[in-house]
């Protein structure tokens, strides 16, 4: 599938250009844009628990607890998605001068760096996540971003499902937005 952020000249041959590409993604010989692959592990580990909590629903629902259809049901659905990545491929996230884009199961989530004020990592029932704070000039998806925010405390989120660490993207994506957020505001 094409990015959906209009890249530099020099993504075409992105992959051509890199002699020594890292495992954990690729970055052009200008230094303008990042691919930060997902983890193949991470996806496995996914499918597998929401397999087996999936499972324990089912065995809750076996034993007269109406709730287990709810966990089965949510669970259910977890092992759907890391299978449909494991299909699919890992998803990604490509980093450029102009923003930043994680492919998602349909459409790719694109956001401009002027959209963002920062990035943070949280935690989630013992599971690291990176939290976005959006500039108050973002208006897109408001109410869906106020109501998450109000349950789970982040109003948007990535998932820890990359090659890197949550620390690691979380440092990459905040060094990115201070490099190119402050231009792409002034170019407004």
């Amino acid at each position: 599938p094409k990015p959906s952020i209009k890249l530099d000249a020099d993504v075409s041959c992105l992959f051509q250009t890199i002699k020594s590409e890292p495992a954990w993604g690729a970055l052009n010989m200008n230094n303008t844009t990042l691919i930060i692959r997902g983890s193949r592990l991470k996806m496995v580990s996914i499918a597998l628990a929401g397999f087996l909590f999936a499972g324990l629903g089912f065995l809750m629902v076996t034993d007269g607890y109406a709730f287990g259809w709810l966990v089965m049901a949510f669970f259910g659905l977890t092992t759907l998605i890391g299978i449909f990545f494991l299909l699919k491929g890992p998803p990604t996230l490509l980093l450029t001068e102009q923003g930043f884009e994680m492919s998602t199961m349909f459409k790719p989530a694109v956001f401009a760096w002027r959209d963002v004020t920062g990035f943070y990592v949280y935690q989630v029932s013992g599971v690291k996540m990176i939290g976005m704070s959006f500039s108050p000039t973002y208006k897109k998806h408001q109410a869906v971003r106020n109501l998450t925010e109000r349950f789970t405390g982040v109003a948007s989120a990535l998932p820890n499902c990359y090659t890197k660490s949550a620390e690691e993207i979380c440092t990459i994506l905040n060094e990115w937005l201070q490099r190119y957020g402050a231009q792409n505001c002034i170019r407004r």
